[in-house]
């Protein structure tokens, strides 16, 4: 009996789900704001930008309703799934929050088309260390639809870079319908 109570007290780490259902759980969000959080799991500046933006809005209070989504990509030759569950795991705990593995990069792809990532100065082949925020009520329909705000830990000179605290500015700009 005690170590099951024990074992009540301890927060379960959150699942990693398939990116396919990324778009699923987006769309049943839609009341909300959405975060959206496309990192490499063993990239130090990714996995550093995405902690502390993750940090920052979810030192928000638990009352203010939005989704932070984290999409895992296997970019970097030891990106897995195990090295995804590794680094969710320095991530506090918060219902707010859901984590996602593209192993196909089939979602990244569909954002590097969104964002038009192509047709900027600098090309990637994958979306990648990019931090979205949506306003509630946006769908996802047949491909991505475009944030209403982003930020990037890329070499893009038309897309504000990852400041932590714009990030959270934004987002409760977002909560008040400003």
């Amino acid at each position: 009996m005690v170590s099951s109570e024990k074992d009540k007290m301890i927060p379960q780490l959150p699942k990693i789900e398939a990116g396919a259902a990324l778009r699923v759980c987006f769309n049943a969000a839609s009341s909300v704001s959405r975060l959206l959080f496309l990192v490499s799991p063993t990239c130090e500046i990714c996995v550093s930008g995405a902690l502390s933006a993750a940090q920052a809005v979810l030192s928000l209070s638990p009352a203010c309703d939005f989704r932070l989504y984290l999409l895992w990509l296997p970019v970097l030759e030891n990106d897995s799934i195990e090295a995804a569950a590794q680094t969710r795991a320095l991530l506090p705990v918060d219902g707010r929050t859901e984590h996602f593995w593209d192993d196909d990069l089939q979602v990244s792809r569909a954002y590097h088309q969104t964002l038009q990532l192509a047709e900027r100065q600098r090309r990637h082949r994958v979306a990648w260390d990019i931090f979205l925020l949506y306003r509630f009520g946006v769908r996802w329909g047949e491909a991505p639809p475009a944030p209403d705000f982003w930020m990037h830990q890329l070499f893009l000179d038309d897309v504000p870079k990852l400041d932590v605290d714009t990030l959270k500015y934004e987002l409760e700009q977002t909560l008040r319908g400003a």
